[in-house]
Parts: structure tokens; C-alpha cells; sequence
């Protein structure tokens, strides 16, 4: 009867199979340019000042979206950063100062511009981001001349996949699976009869 048991557990494992989650990253890098965005150029929203790079005098702002899919499906988002890349003028009597406004988290002072990655902002609070999507605006809040330019934004998600339900066997092959099982035992049983039969 042990053999029963060992192969209805194995049968159960192979036909009922556990679904589990598994882990997956989005990065979504826009590139800024004197002209526009890249790599498609939808991503820019609006901006105001000169060009869309270079933010040369407090209030001058550049607003654009992030556009991904999830694939496959989302269940979970477990993280989501931005990072930002700046280059400075390096103008050593001019301090730059930016503001950052993103669906996550509001207004964000983001202190002088330096050129380099601006330290990884957190923005899994934004809703937004399982509609595919997040938005964000860079604005320069220096009151003299105060330019700096915006390189790229990069958006880092990590989610865990939507489980999606397993087939249900179809009735015929439950019942051939019954009959196989009902064989299976009848045939121990036989076995264990004969032996019995011997001693």
C-alpha cells in the first residue's frame, strides 16, 4: 500500500504543480537632449526656458513620463527608485538648486546640482506606476543665473508576476486517472493475496 501512496503523491505533484511568484525588473531610461527626449521623444512632457536640457535660470523646468509594460503580468511591486543624472557648469561663484515633483512623493528638494547620479529617490508610493507610467519635473529654484543640465532619469521597478491559474483537468482525465490508481491498487492487492497464499 506504501507504493500507492508514493505514486498518488507523485501524480499529485505532477498534475496539480505549485504556481509560485517570481521576480522581475523594469528599468525605463530616458535620455534628455537640447531637442528633446530619446529614445522615442514621447516621453517629454512640457518644458520651460531655453532647451529642454539645460535649466539656465530659476524657474526654468522640464517635465516628462516614464511609458513601460509589464511583462509578464504584474502581482506586487516590491521596489521602485529614480536616479537622476546632472551635469554641472561648474561655476564656482553660482549654486545650482533643484526642485523635484513626482507622483510619489510631491516636492522633493534635491539640494545643489552636482554633475554625477542624484541618489536614488524612492517612488513605490506612486499608484500610478501599475497603470505603466510615472511622471516626474525637474525645476531650477536658483534666484540668480543658475544652470545646470539634466543628462538622463532612470526608473528601476522590481514586481513580483502575476500568478495566473493553473488548467483543470479535464473529467476524462480525472477518470483515467482513477482508473489507473484503482488498477494500481487492485494489482498490490493481488500481490499481497499471493504472498499470503505462499506462507
Amino acid at each position: 500500500m506504501k507504493h500507492v501512496f508514493i505514486c498518488v503523491f507523485g501524480l499529485l505533484i505532477i498534475f496539480g504543480g505549485v504556481n509560485r511568484a517570481s521576480a522581475f525588473q523594469i528599468v525605463d531610461q530616458v535620455n534628455f537632449s537640447f531637442g528633446g527626449t530619446a529614445p522615442d521623444g514621447g516621453d517629454l512632457d512640457g518644458y520651460g526656458g531655453v532647451s529642454v536640457r539645460k535649466l539656465e535660470q530659476g524657474g526654468d523646468f522640464v517635465e516628462w513620463t516614464h511609458h513601460f509594460d509589464f511583462l509578464p503580468p504584474v502581482a506586487n511591486i516590491t521596489s521602485a527608485s529614480l536616479v537622476l543624472t546632472f551635469t554641472d557648469d561648474f561655476d564656482p561663484l553660482v549654486n545650482e538648486f533643484g526642485l523635484l515633483v513626482d507622483d510619489a512623493n510631491g516636492a522633493s528638494f534635491l539640494g545643489e546640482i552636482e554633475t554625477g547620479a542624484f541618489p536614488a529617490v524612492n517612488v513605490i508610493g506612486d499608484l500610478g506606476l501599475i497603470n505603466g507610467t510615472f511622471s516626474a519635473r525637474i525645476t531650477s529654484i536658483g534666484t540668480q543665473q543658475s544652470d545646470f543640465f539634466i543628462d538622463s532619469s532612470v526608473l528601476t521597478i522590481d514586481y513580483e508576476e502575476a500568478l495566473l491559474p493553473k488548467p483543470v483537468p479535464e473529467p476524462t482525465t480525472i477518470a483515467l486517472l482513477g482508473i489507473g490508481l484503482v488498477g494500481l491498487a487492485c494489482g498490490v492487492a493481488r500481490r499481497k493475496r499471493k504472498e499470503k497464499a505462499i506462507d
